[in-house]
């Protein structure tokens, strides 16, 4: 039954290490991130598109609900930091990481419709 969803076994261990691992640097002090922070931005963005890309390739689902739920987990992760005392959330990384989903989603289906083009043209 897990095989009708699940494409790649290896992708969706990927996407749950990227998962675990943003989940929790989301929630420890920024001072023990060995990232540098003048990039945050860029690294939102390359995480979620990493993390929508490695999801969707994996599971036989639409690449636009993966990337519908990972907004949700976006959103999500910008709340719970604004909760906790000694991290902040902010608008911009929210847009960082909507840009990643985005831009993973769209170049997902462009190489969804050129791999259709061409597996038809193969066939024929």
């Amino acid at each position: 039954m897990i095989e009708r969803y699940i494409r790649h076994p290896w992708g969706v261990v990927l996407g749950l290490s990227i998962f675990f691992i943003f989940s929790i640097a989301a929630v420890i002090p920024v001072e023990y991130i060995p990232l540098d922070t003048r990039y945050d931005k860029i690294q939102h963005a390359s995480i979620f598109l990493l993390l929508t890309c490695s999801i969707a390739a994996s599971l036989r689902i639409n690449h636009w609900i993966i990337g519908f739920v990972l907004s949700i987990f976006a959103v999500a992760s910008e709340c719970i930091q604004n909760v906790i005392p000694y991290r902040s959330g902010s608008w911009e990384d929210l847009y960082a990481d909507f840009i990643g989903i985005v831009l993973a989603c769209l170049l997902l289906e462009i190489f969804t419709r050129i791999y259709r083009v061409l597996r038809k043209a193969w066939s024929c």
